[in-house]
Formats: structure tokens, sequence, C-alpha cells
């Protein structure tokens, strides 16, 4: 009887701790940070006796009541991994698993979860809810997501944009944005100066903007009604409803209840359309289209269906140009099978009548009758068929703006691909042809990431397509997918308590992995794609590791296993983006911002002096926070290094150096701050 006993006592003893160790140690974090003489390891908020015993009663407690569900629990033994962070604590080495801390251990356990979850419950019960619930289900955890996404910053990129068009169109009833930038009538949801995004072919005294007219009059009714949260809340129902197309397109695909469900939450709950379905961008919409499209070029189509095809051929240029092979394959396909012969001529006769209207528009607005009218001569250029093989990668990899970083569960589209052959040959062909023609587009264009936005934009439009190809792997792998699904899952939540995990400058610096370990540079683990990425190591990094000690002192207490630590043994150095600095006359260059808490601070400038010019100031130095200057000071011929001191005050924030170049020439290498008191404390 004890022998028998003893492995279920065993497994529950494990399970007890792998449910206690992140209790223990979720809000305790361990940092590594270079300081003056050497490297500081140590531990904030290290756990209490309190806490311990409290993790401890935690962990028993749940392995107790899970005993009887081994298949929901033993994945959560993967829980041990918020342990891991202790080895480079006490032994300064592996600093990789400073990883597993923070909000990484979301990942771990909603991937644990979900393999429990299919593992003890494998097959989907009877009742099965109807696409609308599922439409109604997705719609409300958008509708959710807009109160955290896009963040305290507004709109970026290109959605100010958009919106400006469609209050231009309110207001005006036309798209001459000349008097919105003028009265800025954009400060119900831009805070800032929006800088227009002007077509170069805008006739003299107007301004008319590069980006296509369809979207803003797509959500006009709804932005005359709620403004920029009424866009959101048109641009969420669409992604649902699109959700529930996927539902009944992979169920009609497969004959599985539990694949189809599986696919949809994928689709619908999973990056990148977790974003996208709050973002005023057209990208949503044009999925949308595709998963129409793949529904009615599946069987022989109603006239109805192919009036649909056709009004949706000849709306989408309207959402943008780069969507009219979209719109073409998506007719095509649509046409090609059997049907009525008037009801084709007229279905294409529509969709041309679309493209024909937008080319007499652009030759109105912008002097000629072409698809690239509004960006000028030169957007031919931008656009290469040669660049679809480096784009194609770049778009799946990329660290900042892939789609695998983000939601490594598309992978299994591939082996779903050749899986959805063996079956049903022609879904996957039409799947494949649908998510090539987006995915060629996308890669052709010189600035394939689609500017400031969330990743992976310009694959939004071939999702449909890859649910298809990616439902019969979720049912041959589901332990798998089911992990991959989670720690996706994971993401999207991660964005939304912080939305700057999503917010990536195109420098192959990707800001969700400094979410996930701000004191760590992990971005050489993934590859990059960008030119201004530039060789990256792995390990500490240090302005940020040096940074978070900064922002935590006073507030959090430290415990160091490698020695006490005081607070003017760091120094942080500044991020001076291309350094080193070469200036001449006229020239200004800024360092990034950071937040600092209010204190005494000395910052010290190292430059040289190449050429001093006709008198003694060659550079003027100044450091600003929240707009505000702090201190000014001025390189000389002969100087080699400056030093400031600094009074942060408190609610000061954003932190900048700015160099300007006044005669001469001269060289600025580097800038470093030193805290001397942080205000209040020690």
């Amino acid at each position: 009887m004890r022998v028998a006993a003893s492995p279920g006592l065993a497994r529950g003893a494990l399970l007890a701790l792998a449910l206690a160790v992140p209790i223990a140690l979720g809000s305790s974090e361990v940092v590594v940070a270079p300081v003056s003489g050497g490297v500081w390891r140590g531990i904030l908020d290290p756990p209490s006796l309190g806490r311990i015993a409290l993790a401890a009663g935690v962990g028993i407690v749940a392995a107790t009541g899970l005993r009887r569900w081994r298949t929901l629990a033993t994945p959560l033994l993967a829980l041990w991994v918020a342990a891991l962070p202790l080895v480079p604590l006490f032994t300064g080495h592996g600093l990789t698993l400073l990883l597993f801390q923070g909000p990484s251990l979301l990942l771990v356990g909603l991937a644990a979860l979900a393999i429990g979850f299919v593992r003890h419950w494998p097959e989907a019960p009877p009742e099965s809810p109807s696409a609308w619930a599922l439409f109604a289900l997705a719609f409300l955890f958008y509708v959710a997501l807009t109160t955290q996404l896009p963040g305290a910053a507004g709109p970026q990129g290109d959605e100010p944009h958009y919106l400006v068009m469609a209050e231009s169109l309110r207001s005006d009833a036309d798209l001459d944005l000349r008097d919105e930038h003028d009265s800025r009538a954009y400060r119900s949801f831009y805070p800032g100066r929006l800088g227009a995004h002007k077509s170069s072919a805008s006739p003299k005294g107007t301004t008319y903007s590069i980006h296509a007219p369809g979207l803003p009059l797509l959500i006009l009714p709804a932005y005359a009604a709620l403004g920029f949260r009424g866009a959101q809340w048109l641009i969420a129902a669409l992604a649902a409803f699109t959700g529930a197309l996927v539902f009944r397109l992979v169920r009609d695909v497969t004959g599985q209840e539990w694949t189809a469900r599986a696919t949809w939450a994928a689709f619908a709950f999973l990056p990148p359309m977790a974003f996208y379905a709050v973002s005023i961008y057209p990208e949503a919409v044009a999925a949308l289209a595709t998963a129409l499209f793949l529904l009615t070029s599946r069987t022989d189509p109603s006239r109805r269906e192919m009036f649909l095809a056709a009004t949706l051929a000849a709306a989408l240029p309207w959402l943008h140009p780069k969507f009219l092979p979209l719109a073409g394959l998506g007719l095509g396909l649509t046409l090609v099978r059997r049907g009525p012969c008037v009801a084709r001529v007229v279905a294409a006769g529509l969709a041309l009548a679309g493209l024909v209207g937008l080319l007499a528009l652009f030759h109105s607005t912008y002097g000629r009758a072409s698809l690239s009218a509004a960006y000028g001569p030169g957007f031919d250029s931008d656009v290469s068929l040669a660049r679809i093989p480096w784009g194609l990668a770049a778009l799946l990899l990329d660290r900042q703006f892939g789609l695998l970083a983000l939601t490594p569960l598309w992978i299994l589209a591939i082996p779903g691909c050749l899986l959805l052959f063996g079956r049903a040959s022609g879904d996957a062909l039409r799947a494949i042809l649908f998510a090539a023609v987006t995915l060629g587009v996308g890669a052709s264009f010189s600035m394939w990431w689609g500017g400031t936005c969330p990743p992976a934009r310009f694959v939004v439009p071939a999702l449909p397509a890859l649910a298809v190809l990616l439902a019969p792997a979720l049912a041959r792998w589901r332990s798998l997918a089911a992990g991959l699904f989670g720690a996706s899952l994971g993401v999207t939540l991660i964005a939304a308590a912080a939305p700057r995990a999503i917010h990536n400058r195109p420098d192959g610096e990707s800001a969700l992995l400094k979410v996930l370990a701000p004191a760590l540079s992990l971005d050489a683990l993934w590859p990059s794609f960008l030119p201004e990425a530039g060789q990256r190591e792995t390990g500490v990094h240090e302005r940020r590791a040096v940074a978070e000690l900064i922002q935590a002192w006073g507030k959090r207490r430290l415990v160091g296993s490698s020695g006490s630590l005081r607070l003017q043994e760091l120094s942080l150095p500044l991020d001076l983006p291309g350094a080193p600095w070469e200036l001449v006359p006229r020239e200004t260059r800024f360092s990034r911002k950071l937040d600092l808490p209010p204190g005494d601070y000395r910052l010290e400038v190292e430059s040289r002096i190449l050429e001093a010019g006709a008198g003694d100031r060659v550079v003027r130095l100044g450091v600003s926070a929240d707009e505000g200057e702090l201190a000014e000071a001025y390189l000389a011929e002969g100087s080699t290094s400056l030093k400031l001191v600094l009074e942060l005050p408190k609610g000061a924030s954003r932190l900048a150096l700015a160099a300007e170049g006044l005669q001469g020439r001269a060289v600025i290498d580097g800038a470093r701050l030193w805290p001397e008191q942080v205000r209040g404390v020690r």
C-alpha cells in the first residue's frame, strides 16, 4: 500500500512546490546589473517568511484539490521555471534564465493551463455555440480590449490620419484636410501636433492625404456618432464577424466542431488579429473580404454570392491599392465556378466600375489616373517583386514585426497545409493562393513592416486563409497547439496591460522582449531583417538594468547576493541613436528619452573637437525634461569631457539630451548619468 501511494504522494509534493514557487517569487525580481567595479546581483522585494508560508499553503491546498484531475494538473509542473532566476542570482551564470520571471510567467502558466484543458476535455460538448454566439463573444472581448489599446498615447501611425479624413468627410464632406490640420480638429483623439501625410501631388493650397478614402468612408457613420471609440467598435464588429465566418468555413472544410472552434479561438483572440480588431487600419477589413472570398469560391456561387464577391472586389482597392491583387483573385476564383453567364458579366462589370471610379477620383484629385497617384512618381521603386523572398522571411520571422515571433502557433499552418491537401486539396489550394497573394504583395514593399503599427500588419488579410491551413494541425497535435495557443494568448494580455509591448521602432530592438525581460538583451536570439538593426549580443542590458535599479531605489527592498549596493555605484548610459554623433553647424541630435525618479544627478559627456571654428563655442548641450530645459553647457576647443549637475524635480520625466552644432565640427562619443541622490530617500 505504501509503495502504491508513494508515486502519487511524490507527484503531489512536486505539484505543490511548482504552484508555490511562482506565488512566493511573483512580486520579487532578480536583477543583475553592471556597477562601478563589477557586477551586482540581487533581488528586489525578496519573499518574506510569511509570503513563503502562504505560498506553501496555497500550493498544498491546490495540489490536494487537483489530485483527481491528473491530466489537468500535470502540465502545471512547468511553473517550476519560476525558480530558474535563482541560478544567476546565486551563481552569476545563466543570465538568460532571468527571463523566467514577471510577465513571462504568464505565458508559461497559460500554456500549461491550455495543455491541461485539451487533455482533460479532448472533445467538444454536444451543444455547440452558434456562429452568432461566437461573434458576440469575440466582439465583447474586442470592446474590452479597446479600453486598453492603443494606450495612453492614443492612435498611432496611420490611424490618426484615417480619422482626420473621416473628420473632414463629417464636417466638410470633402477630403481636403488643410483646415482640419490648421484648426487641430484631431485633438479629441490625438494629443500632440499631427504632421499631415500630405500627398506631393496635392493641388496648390490643398492638403490631400496619401491614403485611399475607402476606410474613412467605411468608418464615417460610427465616427460621426461616437468618435474614435465608435470607429474602433465598428472595426471590432467586422473582425468578430470575420471570426464567425472562419468558424463556419473550417467546420465546412473539416467537418469537425472541435477543430472549427479551436481555429476560431486562435484567429479571434491571438495576435495579430486581436490587435488589428481595435486599430484603425484597412487590413482587418481586407481579412473579412478574404474570408468571404473563401466561402464564395468554395462551391458554385448563387447570384447573390456573385454580387457579394463583385462588391468586395470593387471596394478593396478603395481601402488601399495594394488589395487589387486580392480583389482580382477573389472575384476570379468565384466567377470560374459554374453559374449564370449574365450574372458573371454583371459581377465583372461592377468590379471594373469600382476600379474605374477610384481612378477617376485620383485623376481629379492628384492629376493622374493611377493607383499610385497619391504617392507620387517615386512609389514604383518602393514596390518590387525582387524583394519578395527577403520580405516574406521578414514578415514571418523578424523579431519585431514578424508573425511567428508574435504568435508561434501559426507555424503549425505549414504541416497543417500538408494534412489538408490529403483531405481537401481544393480547399488547401485556394487557401494557399489567398495567403500567397497577400503575403507576396506585403513582402514586395520596401517598408514591409507597415510603419508605426502593431506587428505583422501586412499578414492580417491572409489570416482567414492561414486559419484554414492551421485547422488540421490543431486537430492532429492538440497538446502542442494548446501550449502555443496559451503562450500566444499571454502576448495579447501582456500588450493589453502594457501597450508599449507592441509599439516598435524599426531599429531591431523588440518592444515585446523589453517588456518580458527589461534587464536582458535577448534580441540576438531572433533574426532581424531591418537594415538599422546591427549586431546585438545576449546578456544583461546595461541601460535598462541600471535604470530599473534607480527606479526601484527607496521604493522596493534590495537584497544583494554579491554584497550591498550604494546608489553612487550606479551609472546610466544615455541612448544616443547613431552614436558617435558628429556635429556640424545647425545640426541637432537628440538622445532617447528616459524616465527617472526625482533627485540629484551628474551628467558626463565624452566629446572630441575636430575643428574649433572662429569662436570658442562649438556645440551647445541642453538637458530637458517634460519639454522644460534643466541645464545647458557648451563644448569648446580643448575639452574632451563635460560635467553637468542636474536637479530633476518631482513630477518631471522624459529626460533627454540635445546637442546642437554651432560652428566647426565636434564628435560626441557618449553620455552617462550618475545618480547622487534620489529625492526623499537615503
